[in-house]
């Protein structure tokens, strides 16, 4: 067997290339932004904010305190300068490691320290990291040590198909995508219940692309069609990768992936959607070898592979038409356009919602989910042990039963958190006594490494403004206002110019931007801002500080703006203040759009893309002094910050920093696809060879 697939890329061996390349972007974009935000210079220091968390473990040793708070930092000095550099090279450490995988190198413990590198930097960067990628991340990072090789460098050539983990890796997915979607209907967003979220989402989402704007203008018909989808796909299609016949999880898969290209197109999400689709690879391996077992060998016929596509695509149709019935009372031209065209049904309720986790959430699904996972397991340790002598034979069979054994420890411990959307443990779902000793036990001693959590994904949607009236589909007009602070300088303070961020809203007539994979977390956190006050973010206060003593060229979180359109390049200003806007796409002009109230209208000769108001006063004026006694100095951060110095680390992140994305996205993306594709399209050419022998004469 293993002879057969030496030096083949599988499944397994493209999942852990692909999450190397995931690595690869986190750690890329948090060392950009390291020095603006982390640094002893930063907005937020770590350094300090480290000391103050070591205090609450006082008398700890190091090992004690790893224990207790995994990070590297327990083994560095408490000095700032001791703590800057061992950030950093943790996260340069992670930009190796994660081009390691992307090379070939797939073994566990390469995994173990991009994983807990990772996991160093969530736990020092306070605000910074504290999105729920982050922590997706962290999730799949440590579930992926046990999925990749102990004894071999590569997984290329390595067994595939029923690896132990790859089932605790599917019901990750599962958890995930059924908590995003549970999250929905449980919150009492009107928009979700109404289906009317999309009219919304593409204007409300923190950073959009030009492609969201185009979206926003779609008619309220295909909007709505479009929420109802990605309830299906969200609570419904996620069970088809836990079913045991491999071309139902594939089906599975191909539902699940135009979602995740969706967002990935119209949102700035970083590395999310990459992620995500990655994470589908297990789901989408077989469990058994196809010319050892003959389970696998019969839904490998064309007729049964045929009728497990056939009938899962039935059973999403049947769902849909039973979910959200579509009533037209037009023809379907007309009804994209008339207010009284359409109606959709959203029965995708709470009750709907209840009875659905009532079914799962049972000891049979629990047992069923557990007994496949430990048949492909077993299976998967027989073959591992085929053909290397008695010895090593008896050696590989008990270290991947030992290994089965842990990875359905570990996938009890991902499913755990689901008991949560219906008030029961899981706990006592684990089949045998002897399962749940296990499993809590696993957990218990992994719990500290964060590696299972719960999600909620667009729990509420954002920017949902109050209408009247009757619009399409029998309800009101779908007015966007969407919250975003916007921060003005001023040297006299009489006349007050804009201080620019580099990706998020900024002036009415500029594009958005294109951010992933990756994530501008400054501008990030300024759209949470927005939802909430100034005094809860403390950043913001030190970020006006910084505009009101320093200029862009001797400050690294200034250097986070967008310096290009900075306009007190040469002299800060002596005050600075904020208001809070609401911002609004401007739309195509159509039928709808004209429909909405305060909807600004752009044609094909149009180049304004937002259309925004001036709210009220979010921050009032102030100067650097009064800053300085109220914020700086209470919170211990310095006061005369040094000026970035002309290392080759600051001169490559400002070269990579005033593309404003573009070359920082498009060209690794490019040279990673050419890396991954070219061999492919290689191994694929016929070969041509030339005879190097001469051609026979023949006598005439």
């Amino acid at each position: 067997m293993a002879s057969s697939l030496r030096g083949k890329t599988t499944t397994r061996s493209l999942y852990l290339t692909g999450l190397g390349v995931v690595y690869t972007c986190a750690f890329v974009s948090f060392w950009l932004q390291f020095p603006g935000l982390l640094s002893t210079n930063g907005l937020l220091p770590a350094a300090s904010f480290w000391r103050k968390l070591k205090h609450e473990y006082a008398g700890a040793t190091p090992v004690d305190g790893f224990k207790r708070l995994p990070c590297w930092l327990w083994f560095v000095a408490d000095d700032d300068a001791s703590i800057d550099q061992a950030i950093e090279g943790i996260s340069i450490v992670g930009i190796a490691g994660g081009m390691l995988c992307i090379l070939g190198v797939h073994h566990a413990l390469l995994f173990a320290v991009l994983f807990m590198n990772y996991l160093t930097l969530y736990t020092i960067s306070q605000t910074w990291l504290g999105f729920q990628w982050d922590i997706f991340l962290l999730e799949t990072g440590a579930a992926s040590i046990l999925y990749a090789p102990f004894f071999t460098i590569s997984a290329r050539g390595q067994l595939s198909n029923g690896h132990p983990m790859a089932w605790p890796l599917r019901a990750l997915w599962v958890k995930f995508m059924v908590m995003s979607g549970v999250v929905k209907v449980t919150a009492d967003c009107p928009t979700w219940q109404s289906l009317t979220a999309l009219e919304y989402h593409f204007a409300s989402t923190c950073l959009p692309t030009r492609q969201a704007w185009a979206f926003h203008s779609f008619p309220p018909l295909l909007l709505r069609l479009g929420t109802a989808i990605m309830f299906l796909v969200e609570l419904v299609a996620p069970w088809f990768l836990l079913a045991p016949i491999t071309a139902m999880r594939r089906v599975g898969v191909l539902i699940q992936l135009p979602l995740q290209i969706l967002i990935q197109y119209t949102g700035n999400y970083n590395w999310f959607n990459l992620h995500t689709c990655i994470l589908l690879l297990p789901a989408w391996a077989g469990d058994f070898d196809e010319s050892e077992n003959a389970w696998e060998r019969w839904w490998r016929r064309k007729g049964c592979k045929r009728a497990a596509c056939f009938s899962s695509l039935v059973s999403l149709i049947y769902a849909s038409t039973h979910l959200f019935p579509l009533t037209l009372t037009k023809p379907y031209k007309t009804a994209l356009s008339r207010p009284d065209g359409f109606t959709i049904e959203n029965r995708a309720d709470r009750y709907f919602v209840a009875g659905m986790l009532t079914a799962v959430l049972d000891w049979r699904p629990v047992a069923y989910l557990y007994g496949v996972a430990a048949l492909a397991g077993s299976d998967y340790a027989r073959r591992s042990a085929h053909k290397k002598g008695w010895v090593r034979g008896a050696v590989a069979y008990a270290f991947h039963l030992g290994l089965a054994a842990i990875c359905l420890a570990h996938m009890g411990i991902i499913i755990i958190p689901m008991g949560s959307l219906a008030n029961r443990s899981i706990l006592p779902l684990i089949p045998t006594p002897t399962g749940q000793r296990l499993t809590q036990g696993w957990k218990e001693h992994v719990d500290p490494f964060r590696v299972s959590n719960s999600y909620g994904l667009f729990r509420r949607m954002t920017g949902v403004g109050a209408s009247e009236g009757r619009g399409y589909g029998g309800l009101p007009p779908s007015l966007v206002e969407v919250p975003a602070v916007v921060l003005e300088g001023s040297t006299n303070g009489s006349v007050w110019e804009e201080i620019p961020f580099r990706y998020a809203p900024f002036v009415e007539e500029r594009a958005p931007r294109r951010t992933a994979p990756h994530q501008p977390r400054l501008d990030w956190q300024l759209w949470f801002a927005a939802l909430g006050h100034y005094q809860h973010n403390p950043w913001l206060l030190h970020l006006m500080y910084r505009i009101t003593t320093r200029i862009p060229s001797n400050d690294a979180a200034l250097q986070l703006l967008d310096v290009d359109a900075y306009p007190f390049r040469e002299k800060p200003p002596a005050f600075v203040r904020a208001w809070l806007y609401h911002y609004d796409f401007t739309r195509a002009p159509s039928r709808w759009a004209r429909s909405i109230p305060g909807t600004e209208l752009c044609g094909s000769d149009c180049t304004k893309y937002w259309k925004r108001t001036r709210i009220k006063e979010y921050v009032p004026k102030v100067d650097s002094t009064l800053l300085r006694m109220q914020v700086v100095e209470p919170q211990q951060w310095p006061v005369a910050p040094e000026a970035p110095s002309e290392s080759t680390a600051n001169r490559l992140r400002r070269f990579i920093g005033i593309t404003y994305g573009d070359t920082f996205v498009d060209g690794p993306l490019l040279c990673i696809l050419a890396a991954v594709l070219l061999p492919a399209l290689r191994a694929q050419l016929p070969e041509r060879r030339v005879s190097r022998k001469p051609p026979d004469l023949k006598a005439e």
